[in-house]
């Protein structure tokens, strides 16, 4: 096996290495050995080392696939943390707010940064520049899309990856033990047993609006992710399952259908972080009168 303290000299070398490393370690091995597949350097390469850099391509881009979070927000790269500041206001937040509310536009990558966060909260495996909550033990989470459809489509495909393709999501291949499905929805999962840096055993489980609040009610969780927003009645009940654990909630999404009692709550008590700006409700009576009517 070559050593990490010397560069290898040879595409064998390579590739055993590359065993070894992390996704992200991994990087400068994948980038080096693809711009010589790219350039003239391959018309000297042998048959064999031809074979090798093929395999090693292949496990490389495997890993990319695979390698979970590891290969979002890197530092130094064009969409590294350092180039999204919203999103790491969002994050570091965290450290201090149980609740919070990354509403924004479509596609800026809301969705990914719930999947982002809740998987480092069930691996505890969190990036060198994370400044947010900081789970030490196993976790307790839960995933909540709007319909059971949307949830497989859009929360178990940013965490797990897509049907037939499981651990190609936010949950590195590695780490997922073990799965469960959910009746009803096909191809839509349950459960998830997430293997977590101590050695133990966090549980992700999924659930959808269009269920019963009671389907909210039970044992209590570290972190609850909503996206898509949610019924008042449900952020309420998810608000209890975290407080005994000193637990977190978070949502993320597009505010569609205006002032809602939750988007309301939000502007009535929330700060605001990351240079987002404070929304006002047009008619506060009628926001205390949407408010009091969420809460009966």
């Amino acid at each position: 096996m070559a050593s990490k303290d010397k560069k290898p000299s040879t595409l064998e070398e390579q590739f055993e290495l590359l065993g070894d490393l992390a996704p992200s370690e991994s990087k400068l091995i994948y980038d080096t050995i693809k711009e010589a597949s790219d350039n003239s350097e391959k018309d000297k390469l042998s048959p064999s080392e031809l074979r090798y850099l093929y395999k090693l391509l292949q496990e490389a881009e495997q890993r990319k696939k695979t390698g979970g979070t590891a290969k979002w927000f890197i530092p130094g790269t064009e969409y590294g943390i350092e180039n999204c500041p919203k999103h790491a206001a969002f994050f570091a937040a965290g450290a201090t707010y149980d609740q919070r509310a990354f509403i924004a536009a479509n596609r800026v990558g809301k969705t990914l940064s719930g999947a982002y966060e809740l998987a480092c909260h069930l691996t505890g495996d969190y990036p060198s520049w994370w400044k947010g909550r900081v789970f030490k033990e196993p976790t307790n989470c839960w995933a909540c899309g709007k319909t059971g459809q949307t949830t497989r489509d859009t929360v178990q495909l940013e965490l797990v990856g897509q049907v037939g393709a499981l651990g190609t999501g936010m949950i590195p291949k590695d780490k997922i033990l073990q799965t469960w499905s959910r009746p009803g929805i096909p191809n839509a999962l349950d459960t998830v047993q997430v293997k977590h840096v101590t050695g133990g055993v966090s549980t992700l489980g999924f659930k959808s609006f269009d269920q019963d609040v009671q389907a909210f009610m039970g044992t209590a969780r570290h972190a609850i992710w909503c996206d898509e927003e949610c019924p008042h009645l449900i952020y309420n009940e998810c608000l209890i399952r975290t407080a005994t654990t000193k637990g977190i909630i978070f949502i993320t999404f597009t505010p569609l259908t205006g002032m809602t009692p939750l988007i309301m709550s939000f502007a009535d008590s929330a700060d605001f972080v990351g240079g987002s700006q404070r929304f006002l409700a047009i008619n506060e009576a009628k926001m205390q009168e949407e408010l009091e009517n969420a809460n009966q």
